[in-house]
């Protein structure tokens, strides 16, 4: 009686498994605007990505329990990868994925769209003097800061603040030169919405 209760018990083991094995979920994936390029991978096979180009969803089917990475790259000069839209599903941890990849569980049906948008570079330098120069945005991330000069893209529509530090017995004179969206700066530190390749330098002076 034991041997037929253990039996039973690993039968429905053994089915239980085998029917989760057999549970498949739809993954759909799309590039914003066309513009970026999505590589699909079974992280659990292990075999090579398949890609997704353009505005056309792409679809694809795993086994539910697969371990799946999407990864996104621009393929048109002056956009950049913003982050993961519209994650449903397994999908939605990429919702807080700020990376080029995103990878999870697929137990579900799913999706998730790779949002690209315009970028335009921020250059800042020390004309004269010596001290740093800072240039961040609003979204928490490092900022780019240097003593000599330093360049990053930016999203458009960003908001930028520009900040000059002086160093030892230095202090702040004036913009050496400004251009773009950076025009307006006058004051330090300097903050303006960014809606094109924008330069500033900074010239530091000997206090008195």
């Amino acid at each position: 009686m034991k041997k037929m209760l253990l039996l039973l018990v690993v039968f429905l083991v053994i089915s239980t498994w085998a029917h989760a094995a057999l549970i498949q979920a739809k993954l759909t994936v799309v590039s914003s605007q066309g513009i970026g390029s999505i590589m699909v991978f079974n992280k659990t096979a292990n075999t090579p990505g398949v890609k997704c180009d353009g505005t056309t969803p792409c679809n694809f089917t795993f086994r539910s329990g697969t371990n799946v990475a999407i990864t996104a790259n621009s393929i048109s000069v002056g956009f950049a990868l913003r982050g993961w839209r519209n994650a449903t599903g397994s999908a939605t941890v990429c919702s807080t994925q700020t990376g080029a990849t995103c990878t999870f569980t697929i137990t579900q049906n799913s999706s998730a769209t790779a949002q690209f948008d315009e970028v335009f570079g921020v250059h800042v330098s020390v004309s004269s003097g010596t001290g740093t120069v800072q240039a961040s945005d609003t979204t928490g991330a490092p900022p780019m800061s240097c003593s000599d000069q330093c360049s990053r893209p930016f999203f458009k529509g960003s908001i930028i603040t520009i900040k000059s530090t002086a160093g030892a017995n230095q202090q702040f004179g004036s913009y050496a030169s400004k251009t773009g969206s950076a025009s307006q700066c006058s004051a330090n530190p300097c903050t303006f919405t960014l809606t094109q390749a924008s330069s500033v330098a900074t010239n530091f002076i000997q206090i008195p």
